[in-house]
């Protein structure tokens, strides 16, 4: 039962089984504390985690692989990396998924140094990266406009066919687009297999920065026609290609539209392309 809440849109039923087996004295076995920390990072319980791994060290799970793996997972999900980088290195056996998380914790938590850092760490112990450890790397060098390792990162990509990863090729779009390559950026996006609404809104939001505004509303009438949902991020880019192409009217009727059409409530970047 707690790994189907754990795995559910609303873990918290997760939290309340496992309180209710400490009453009731049933012992948990091997499998309890990975879904239940994954329960507790999904709903950011900074307390409850704690809890959990001080009963973890009680009980002698701790040393558990699985569990010192959903540990480092959960410290970095709730934006603390260093706990997270912690439990890694206490870890005899630091397993691709331990490597990925504590990486992932540094780059979600905008620490894009360490992530770089990590990663040099993993390739020299021999570990092979996977698509989201190039997500994490991508996204670090992106933050850090490190252009040069993005692109030794998409040569590694395509030696290994790692291009076709939809995350992996997605963050390295978005890397060539926040760097100022913007034709790189739309090779990338051409050379998608499958694309999602992510892969247009980084476009959009690549051209709209970069000085192409008028492109960026072609595109984004292009992602209507495809049937994609556009988000709060995809109408960011949108607003700013008009602000910055002096289409004002037409500002205002996509932020019009923005509301009612998709129930978008503003936010403070939405305003400032209204402002500019």
């Amino acid at each position: 039962m707690i790994r189907g809440y754990a795995e559910s849109e609303n873990p918290y039923p997760a939290i309340e089984i496992h309180n209710q087996m400490c009453v009731n004295s049933v012992a948990p076995d091997t499998h309890t504390y990975p879904f239940l920390l994954k329960a507790i990072a999904k709903v950011i319980d900074v307390r409850e985690g704690e809890k959990v791994h001080c009963i973890a060290i009680r009980n002698g799970f701790e040393s558990l692989v699985f569990v010192q793996n959903s540990l480092v997972h959960f410290y970095g999900a709730i934006s603390q990396a260093e706990k997270a980088h912690k439990v890694f290195e206490e870890m005899s056996d630091k397993n691709l998924v331990a490597w990925n998380s504590v990486i992932n914790g540094y780059a979600l938590n905008s620490r894009p140094n360490e992530t770089l850092t990590l990663f040099r760490k993993m390739v020299l112990e021999g570990a092979r990266p996977d698509g989201f450890t190039l997500v994490s790397l991508l996204t670090a060098s992106a933050e850090l406009g490190a252009l040069a390792l993005g692109r030794r990162a998409h040569v590694y990509m395509l030696k290994v066919g790692l291009d076709k990863n939809l995350h992996a090729a997605n963050a390295l779009l978005d890397l060539y687009a926040k760097c100022g390559n913007v034709k790189e950026a739309e090779q990338v996006f051409h050379e998608l297999e499958e694309d999602s609404v992510v892969s247009w809104t980084s476009l959009i939001v690549g051209l709209a920065v970069n000085g192409f505004g008028e492109k960026a509303l072609e595109l984004f009438e292009e992602m209507e026609r495809k049937g994609f949902v556009p988000t709060e991020i995809t109408f960011v880019g949108v607003l700013y290609a008009c602000s910055h192409c002096g289409l004002v009217d037409k500002g205002f009727a996509y932020f019009e539209r923005m509301q009612k059409m998709f129930g978008i409530k503003p936010k403070i970047e939405h305003y400032g392309c209204m402002v500019d």
